[in-house]
């Protein structure tokens, strides 16, 4: 910022901001930033479904799915749903999530579009430990 340059706060980000602050304090406590950004090895997923996940979904999931945000790292989808986790994932993508900002892409992804992204996903699940 320039010298006597006024900040001003658009409310419209407050909620943005405070995932941002929460996700900085965290790795200022001590995690591993690198381990979240790390780029996810192809597992099977298929290079053309990489490529439509990192065109239409990466801008908010980051590329592959490694969001350094706990709640938008896909691949974080079987630890959080457990064995539901393809049919919560696959009602997501259709219907959408507005309260989260996440559009729903049933009307502009055909139907194998949606099952391409799903293993996709599928390929970037963690292992548990």
């Amino acid at each position: 910022l320039a010298r006597g340059a006024t900040v001003v706060s658009d409310p419209s980000t407050k909620s943005m901001q405070g995932t941002t602050m929460k996700t900085q304090a965290r790795y200022a406590a001590g995690d591993d930033f690198q381990s979240h950004m790390r780029k996810v090895a192809d597992n099977g997923g298929g290079q053309q479904f990489r490529a439509m996940f990192n065109s239409r979904c990466a801008h908010c999931h980051s590329q592959n799915g490694a969001s350094p945000q706990p709640e938008r790292d896909l691949r974080r989808l079987s630890s959080r749903y457990g064995e539901n986790w393809r049919a919560v994932a696959q009602a997501t993508i259709i219907n959408g999530r507005q309260e989260f900002g996440m559009p729903n892409w049933g009307t502009s992804l055909q139907p194998q579009e949606i099952e391409n992204l799903l293993l996709f996903l599928e390929s970037i699940q963690k292992q548990p430990m």
